[in-house]
């Protein structure tokens, strides 16, 4: 029996081969498209007003089930010496956090939490209803008012606990806080446990210092019991501080009760006064979300140096388009500012699209015309 001998024709190998190259090279770059960072093309208006309805077209924006963010406070709708509206209140003896026009970041008010005397409570806070996500954005202003330095201040927290200020925190937790007016981040993780205290801390770096406002973000996710698959990120005025994307926030070491989920976030609520004298707590432009996804302005045309920025409210939200109400927070009149858009994954548009900001919308009817004769 003869062997046959296959024969391929040469134009026609190469015609193969090309073909089946260009179909692995289309195969192994498909995934880049499909998560490909967001891209903005243009918003409409350009020229852009505060409280202001504007339309964002662009592609890679990803998903967000409720464009609405869970919590948005501005703190315009009380009158000063008021306490907080729309906030679980809670003090130790002092008074409960109120509307103050002393100092605010952008327009007339902020918040306001006063640790004076024996008051080490003074806390706005609000439920989150068993998250697996959390994101947090708001303006702070630590005013060390008189006395000695404070041994520990708590300026916002997302924990596991039903009860927020529960000693016996339960996992998932994170939270920013000052030792002795030195800045740190925590969460609470299995590497630090205290079977006594079940109060671990892990410490990260910040840039946060006093006598300022301040931009503060923090992101957590969290992970599945003894897995390294959470996240912490934070941010301060724009610039990362700690990105741990394998972070063991849930752990089967702690003792019940336990928690998988965020059920609490709160605003400043502790200084300690055992080593601390009197502070002032001031926030404003309270943004609370369960995701990451968000558009912000920012002083910066690059993502990477975007310094001061603004989150903005979304309305409507698809992977091409989405809606915000303009909040020009603290931007002047006659700025060029730059969006951008972060998806659910933390990815976002690399350069800002550029927008001018003209300043509060005018809604108001003109006056009727006078002096006017007939001719």
């Amino acid at each position: 029996m003869k062997m046959q001998t296959l024969k391929f024709h040469p134009v026609k190998l190469n015609q193969y081969l090309i073909g089946a190259s260009l179909f692995l090279i289309s195969f192994f770059m498909l995934p880049s498209f499909v998560s490909a960072a967001p891209e903005i093309l243009a918003p409409t208006p350009t020229t852009i007003s505060n409280a202001e309805s504007v339309a964002i077209s662009g592609s890679g924006f990803g998903a967000k089930s409720v464009a609405l963010p869970i919590k948005w406070d501005n703190f315009e709708s009380g009158a000063d010496g008021d306490d907080l509206a729309g906030w679980s209140l809670s003090s130790s003896g002092g008074p409960n956090p109120k509307y103050s026009t002393s100092r605010k970041h952008a327009g007339s008010s902020a918040g306001m939490a006063q640790f004076f005397g024996s008051n080490y409570n003074c806390s706005a806070y609000m439920g989150l209803n068993d998250l697996s996500e959390v994101y947090f954005s708001y303006w702070v202003f630590i005013e060390h008012v008189s006395g000695d330095v404070s041994r520990n201040i708590k300026t916002a927290r997302a924990v596991g606990s039903v009860e927020y200020k529960d000693p016996n925190v339960t996992m998932p937790g994170m939270g920013v806080t000052h030792l002795n007016e030195n800045p740190a981040l925590y969460y609470w993780s299995p590497n630090d446990l205290n079977t006594t205290s079940r109060y671990p801390i892990d410490h990260g770096i910040s840039v946060l210092t006093l006598g300022g406002w301040h931009h503060i973000e923090m992101y957590g996710k969290a992970s599945d019991v003894d897995i390294a698959n959470g996240a912490i990120k934070f941010w301060d005025n724009g610039v990362e501080a700690w990105n741990k994307t394998d972070a063991i926030t849930v752990t089967s070491q702690q003792a019940p009760p336990q928690s998988h989920t965020y059920k609490n976030f709160v605003l400043p609520f502790y200084v300690a006064h055992d080593q601390g004298g009197d502070y002032n707590i001031y926030y404003d432009d309270v943004y609370v979300d369960n995701t990451q996804a968000r558009i912000m302005l920012c002083a910066g045309n690059a993502w990477s140096n975007r310094a001061h920025c603004e989150i903005q409210n979304p309305t409507a939200w698809s992977d091409t388009s989405s809606a915000v109400t303009i909040n020009q927070g603290a931007f002047l009149d006659g700025t060029t500012a730059y969006l951008y858009v972060v998806d659910e994954n933390g990815d976002v548009n690399s350069s800002g699209y550029s927008v001018t900001l003209s300043g509060v919308l005018d809604v108001t009817a003109p006056s009727a015309p006078t002096g006017l004769g007939v001719i």
